[in-house]
């Protein structure tokens, strides 16, 4: 192979400068690499005939003419694209194994983007995380603050009243109601006196079971059968001449407010010889409710025991002067009773409102969960 052969090493151009220079070219000079390649592999295929031939005299006789390429400028072309190889590959650009590579700018954009979009995407998910933690604790304070603010209340009635209330209080009086009477199906007066009619309590004794365990049991029985109930309470001056407190019930229906004397439930109370049972309810101002009070009731057993036949008074005797002239005198409560009118009129609470302990009297005491309840 001749001089011009050596320095213009068709070989290494193929092998080594055609494919790094493919990667390292900017389009600018695309076409002028192709034509040169061509060029290229014409020379390749005429020394491959005859390896003798001179590469300066086969371009210089017309071999790449139609591409517009001499000999010269083939050769200074290849020592270009040689060095600029060299370059590139110094700074990381080309690859030994002849494969292309992206260029380094390229290359650091995608790192950085990536990096960016991880960069985002963990900005976004602590976001969510933040905001899930504030919402818990929003939740949390709230709960907390609404708890405190229904310690503070109960604590106020608490050391106000004296109250004991055992835990789920109310979640058993449905259950132990359910299993243990008939409970009615419509609200109503005739409902309620239904109901009031199968409650007997236990006897009723001065700060053992008095007006406010018995009003705190009907309260809670109540509740249990469907009904929405009060106590109520009144402050004044007791039947054993002291300062004192008496508390009854009062009970929504659908025929309206109405109150009960939870002490006339206890065991012994009302008049044995007329054989009434007791129902507690109270008769409004105007009347209302008076055919279910227990005093109406033994109205009607006095009238049918003596009857106006036998003895001398008038059958058409109205109640109030019945009540008036022939009206037994009724079991001593110790508490202040209020008049007919403040039975419907005094304060009232959702909730037992002193000290009470019904749970503690035969026979709830001996009865689960009562039984667990005396520890409270």
């Amino acid at each position: 192979m001749s001089k011009n052969n050596k320095e213009l090493d068709v070989d290494e151009y193929f092998r080594l400068i055609a494919p790094r220079a493919r990667a390292a070219h900017t389009r600018e000079l695309d076409d002028q690499r192709k034509k040169m390649e061509e060029c290229m592999k014409r020379i390749q295929e005429s020394l491959a005939k005859n390896p003798n031939q001179d590469i300066k005299s086969l371009v210089d006789r017309g071999l790449c003419r139609d591409l517009g390429v001499s000999f010269v400028f083939l050769d200074k072309w290849v020592k270009q694209e040689r060095a600029r190889i060299e370059r590139l590959q110094e700074r990381g650009f080309a690859r030994a194994d002849h494969r292309k590579k992206p260029r380094q700018k390229s290359r650091l954009r995608r790192a950085q983007k990536f990096k960016r979009d991880k960069y985002q995407e963990k900005g976004h998910k602590r976001i969510s995380q933040a905001i899930t933690v504030l919402f818990i604790l929003g939740c949390i304070v709230s709960l907390y603050i609404w708890r405190e603010e229904s310690f503070e209340i109960t604590n106020h009635l608490l050391m106000k009243f004296n109250i004991r209330i055992p835990s789920y209080y109310y979640g058993w009086a449905k259950t132990y109601v359910s299993e243990t009477y008939l409970v009615p199906e419509d609200r109503d007066i005739e409902g309620l006196v239904d109901f009031l009619d199968q409650l007997i309590f236990p006897k009723y004794e001065l700060h053992v079971f008095d007006c406010s365990d018995s009003s705190a049991l009907l309260e809670w029985l109540l509740e249990g059968a469907g009904f929405h109930a009060y106590i109520c309470v009144v402050e004044g001056m007791g039947q054993l001449g002291e300062l004192d407190k008496h508390s009854w019930v009062q009970v929504e229906t659908s025929d309206g407010i109405v109150a009960i004397e939870a002490v006339e439930l206890t065991e012994g109370w009302g008049l044995e010889e007329y054989d009434a049972k007791p129902t507690g309810i109270i008769e409004k101002p105007d009347g209302t409710f008076r055919e279910f009070t227990y005093d109406y009731r033994v109205f009607l057993k006095w009238k049918k025991k003596y009857p106006p036949s036998i003895y001398e008074y008038d059958p058409n005797i109205s109640f109030e002067e019945w009540y008036r002239r022939y009206r037994g005198s009724k079991p001593p409560i110790a508490s202040p009773i209020p008049t007919i009118s403040g039975y419907y009129t005094e304060s009232r609470y959702e909730s037992p409102t002193f000290s009470f302990g019904w749970w503690d009297v035969y026979p709830y005491s001996e009865i689960y969960p009562f039984s667990e309840w005396r520890l409270f």
